[in-house]
Parts: C-alpha cells; sequence; structure tokens
C-alpha cells in the first residue's frame, strides 16, 4: 500500500495588493518569506504513526508538484484555516480518479462537517488516538466517515512518535520545526489552540525531543535554525530549565513563542541563551488598555500592558530579540492606534515586529461573536491571513484598518530600522558576552 501526505500551500496572502505585492518583492522580507514556509509536523507524525510496510511519500506543495495521476491508496491533506480551499482542491482532483482522501489538522477539527463535503474521510482532534484504527479499516476497504475523539487535547505526548523528518528535502527547510508541548491555558478570544489541543499544557519527555534535535542535526548537512514550534514554550518552568541545560551543548541556533512572563525568571533567561534561544515571538496583542480587555479568558495580558516595556527592556538585555506580534483594529482602537503602536515599538526598541488585524478564525469567541453582530464579511477561508480586514471594525473605516496595518509593518520591518536594532544589540552583546561564557561553565563539562 501506499499513501501520500499533502502539505497544501500556505501563503501569506491580502486582497489588498499593495501588501501583497510588498511581501512578495521587498528584499527587507526575505527573512520573513524563509521563516514563513516551513514543513507539516501534523503530517510528519502521521507518517510516523503509519506501519511501515506502508509506504508513505510527502509532498510540500511550496515545493513540489502534486501527480494526480499516481495510483495511491490514500491521499491525506491538512491545513489550518487559510489552507483548506487549496486542500479540498487537491482532495476533489483525487477523488475524481477514485483515490480515497482523508483530511485532518485545525480546520478539519473545528469544522467537520464542512470538511466532510469535500473528502471521503476526516480526522478530528490529536492523531496519535486514531489514526491506527483509520489504517485498519483502510486496509479491510471500509473507511469510516470521521474519526474523532471526545478526549482530544489529552493524548500523552510520551506516545507521540518521532517525526518521520527523513521524508523532508533538507534544501527546502533552513528552519525545522521541533514540537515540544500542546496546549495553552490563556484561551484567547481569537485563537484556535485551545480548541484543538486543549487548555491543558502537556510536554514530551526530553528524551524525546533531544532524539527529535539530534535526528535533525544528522540529517542536515547544515546546521538549521531550529523552530520549537509550542504555543508557549515556557509553561512548565522547572522542566523546560532541565530541558535547556541538556540543549547547551548542542550549540543550537532556536526561536519560539512565549508570554513575557519568562521577564521576571532571571535563570530562565540565562539559559535560554546558553542554550541558543536567540529570538521569540511575544503576543503582545495591543498596547491599548481597553482593547486588551477581556482579550483571554482570564485577562491576564490585560493586567500585563504596564509591564511590557520593563519586560522588553530585560529579556533583550540578555540578548534575547524580542519579536512583538501585534493586533491593531480591536473594537476599542481608533485611528490614533497606528502611531501610537509605531511609538511603542520604538521607544520600547523592540527588536522587530508583525502586525495583523483582527481575524475571525472559525470556531472561536471571535469569530461567533462578530458573526452574530453581522460585522464578518467573508467566510472564504483563503484570505484568512490575519492581514486581510474580515471584520467591520467599529472606530474606523475598513480602508483606514487596512491601510493603517500595511503603514506599520512598511515603518517597521525596513532596514533603516534593522540597522538601528543591529546597533542597539551589538551593545549589549558585547557586554553580555564574558558573562555569559563565565556562566555556560557549570552546565557543561
Amino acid at each position: 500500500m501506499k499513501i501520500c501526505l499533502i502539505n497544501p500551500k500556505n501563503l501569506f496572502v491580502s486582497s489588498y495588493q499593495p501588501l501583497s505585492d510588498w511581501y512578495w518583492q521587498a528584499p527587507e522580507m526575505e527573512r520573513m518569506r524563509f521563516f514563513s514556509t516551513g514543513p507539516s509536523l501534523g503530517l510528519l507524525t502521521v507518517a510516523s504513526l503509519t506501519p511501515p510496510d506502508i509506504e508513505v511519500e510527502y509532498i510540500d506543495e511550496v515545493y513540489a508538484p502534486i501527480d494526480f495521476k499516481q495510483n495511491y491508496d490514500l491521499v491525506g491533506v491538512t491545513g489550518m484555516p487559510i489552507q483548506a480551499m487549496r486542500a479540498y482542491q487537491i482532495a476533489e482532483e483525487f477523488r475524481k480518479r477514485g483515490v480515497k482522501t482523508v483530511m485532518g489538522g485545525q480546520h478539519a477539527t473545528i469544522m467537520p462537517d464542512e470538511v466532510s463535503r469535500h473528502v471521503d474521510t476526516v480526522v478530528c482532534g490529536e492523531a496519535e488516538r486514531q489514526w491506527g484504527e483509520l489504517i485498519q479499516d483502510l486496509r479491510k476497504n471500509r473507511l469510516q466517515r470521521f474519526y474523532g475523539d471526545p478526549r482530544a487535547g489529552t493524548v500523552a505526548l510520551s506516545t507521540s512518535p518521532l517525526p518521520r523528518y527523513e521524508l523532508l528535502n533538507p534544501v527546502f527547510y533552513g528552519d525545522v520545526p521541533i514540537q515540544i508541548s500542546r496546549g495553552c491555558s490563556h484561551d484567547c478570544d481569537f485563537c484556535c489552540t485551545t480548541l484543538v489541543y486543549g487548555k491543558k499544557f502537556r510536554h514530551k519527555t526530553i528524551a524525546q525531543i533531544l532524539e527529535q534535535v539530534e535526528t535533525v542535526l544528522k540529517l542536515w548537512p547544515k546546521k538549521p535554525y531550529i523552530y520549537f514550534s509550542d504555543e508557549n514554550m515556557f509553561v512548565a518552568r522547572g522542566f523546560v530549565k532541565e530541558l535547556l541545560k541538556k540543549l547547551i551543548p548542542y550549540k543550537l541556533n532556536w526561536h519560539t513563542n512565549s508570554d513575557i512572563s519568562i521577564a521576571w525568571d532571571e535563570e530562565l533567561l540565562e539559559l535560554i541563551y546558553l542554550s541558543g534561544g536567540r529570538r521569540i515571538l511575544f503576543g503582545v496583542e495591543s498596547i491599548n488598555d481597553s482593547s486588551m480587555d477581556g482579550i483571554d479568558r482570564h485577562n491576564w495580558k490585560f493586567k500585563q500592558v504596564k509591564k511590557y516595556k520593563e519586560a522588553i527592556h530585560i529579556i533583550q538585555e540578555h540578548g534575547i530579540a524580542f519579536y512583538g506580534s501585534f493586533i491593531v483594529g480591536l473594537d476599542n482602537d481608533g485611528t490614533d492606534i497606528f502611531q501610537k503602536t509605531l511609538d511603542f515599538v520604538r521607544d520600547a526598541k523592540i527588536f522587530s515586529g508583525q502586525f495583523a488585524v483582527p481575524t475571525p478564525f472559525p470556531g472561536t469567541r471571535l469569530y461567533h461573536r462578530v458573526k452574530a453582530e453581522n460585522r464578518l464579511l467573508s467566510e472564504d477561508w483563503s484570505k484568512y491571513s490575519g492581514v486581510e480586514v474580515l471584520i467591520t471594525p467599529k472606530k474606523m473605516s475598513v480602508d483606514e484598518l487596512q491601510e493603517g496595518m500595511f503603514w506599520l509593518w512598511k515603518n517597521v520591518v525596513n532596514f533603516e530600522y534593522f540597522k538601528q536594532m543591529a546597533e542597539h544589540f551589538k551593545n549589549i552583546m558585547g557586554e553580555l558576552g564574558h558573562k555569559m561564557r563565565i556562566r555556560r561553565k557549570p552546565y557543561v563539562s
């Protein structure tokens, strides 16, 4: 038997042409383009869950064409909402040729009824508990319409297999994802994470993570950047500190995602730097207090706004570049939010930023609220890139929001700002280097 697992094109797009043109053509966006086209860890994990007597082919459509004439026993597709439309096209083309199709991942978990109109089988939730049953049914030619687990978000990650990184072509990926944990307790208004992975934080064992790191380092002829792809890597502090100590000898260069609470943990910041953590994306969301009120279930982020500048300073003084993720155009934002956000980025000397508009991903509280208010502008999932205005703003026009967000991108992601931040970090690193070499010795024999 032969299975093909396909990662549909996942591209930053917008019908606002000036933004799309700038993204694809501007030389200052080259680094972001490089980091935005990673492989699907979900599909690589599914490949590992597949018995060894079944041949598995992995196709990343960004880098390789799909041969629809191939005679597969099953074609699997995955994806976030922005990939859904293309995933449907791929599945429908194979179905015309009599090939069985299955879709899993974020969009399939949240919108299973819609997805089932385009594929033969839908996998809802995490694959570890369901893929084995699906394979048994495939062998018997009796695939079910849905495979779902009411306990989604509770898989013990100690049972999750090593993803099949050997299916990737290292030439295409200088940035390789490794998953440490799943789940997030913040439960933000706009986020799908808890719908897919649940609120309970779960992590793999240190041995599993080191095996993934060593596998990647063996397969890549040139040491790649490592992306620890967790929504919030540092929740289990004791565990992650032990992990970071173990990572120091590998001399990695890695990045991840976090909230700003790490600023108040001196030992953690030192271990991040010593283990090769050089940049972290932080969900700043907004510097407007009234817009932050209620943005997450426990209002934790609202309580942090006044601490932002101090936290950014502390984190960057430890040699860790602060990448801020901002949402502009929230319900309490007026047109002054663009200048205020730019002033904040410059005053805080944030290394870099990325900017989005409120995006009503299906299934989220934001989606249900704006739909009930008749403010949802489109359910064309191919527009759900984070930079397409899909909600009628309350305190500005659609055009003002779209143009204001683009203005922010151009004023922060440019060579002049890069040069300023490079000089700022050069001064930081000069003072930090000797101190960190001394601190490294207790952890490395």
